[in-house]
């Protein structure tokens, strides 16, 4: 079974909860986020594409070249998440590394990521708001494909996608 981490409901509404990759060579992946609002939209958010949602008021996920951030102040609006790995490898490989979670007070989670082929995409973590907590569990699933099939198999099939590694959300 995969690793599961409650948070407190201060750990789950302060500040924000952040997720960096860290692998050799540095930025060898890229991290998406596919997330559903309280209100059941599904959005995807990937640097370069979506970097932030929404893009109008206050910004729930927002990507960086060093990995990405929820803003767990805006945790009543959040339902669900997936963190989703994209090698930025010729040959699409995950790399070998950790996923460095860290929440507002410093609290530390530290995933280890196997290097092994994928076809562009592998779900790293899923999170979920469970009566105001937030819940993550590490997936060690060995299914990968490309960003729109590892969304629609954790259930985010509601987006709509300009190609397999290109959400319109």
């Amino acid at each position: 079974d995969a690793p599961v981490v409650h948070l407190t409901r201060m750990q789950s509404a302060a500040g924000a909860i952040t997720f960096v990759p860290a692998t050799n060579p540095t930025g060898a992946l890229a991290l998406a986020c596919a997330f559903e609002t309280t209100d059941s939209r599904e959005h995807v958010v990937r640097l370069g594409v979506a970097d932030a949602l929404p893009r109008e008021g206050v910004t729930i996920v927002r990507t960086t070249a060093s990995g990405l951030w929820i803003n767990l102040r805006q945790i009543r609006r959040h339902r669900r998440f997936l963190i989703v790995g994209l090698p930025q490898t010729p040959d699409r490989a995950t790399p070998g590394g950790t996923l460095t979670v860290t929440t507002y007070g410093s609290g530390r989670l530290d995933l280890p990521m196997k290097a092994e082929t994928t076809l562009g995409a592998k779900a790293l973590l899923t999170g979920y708001v469970v009566e105001g907590r937030l819940v993550l569990r590490a997936e060690n699933d060995p299914y990968s494909g490309t960003l729109q099939q590892v969304c629609d198999v954790y259930g985010y099939s509601e987006t709509s996608w300009r190609d397999p590694f290109t959400p319109l959300s």
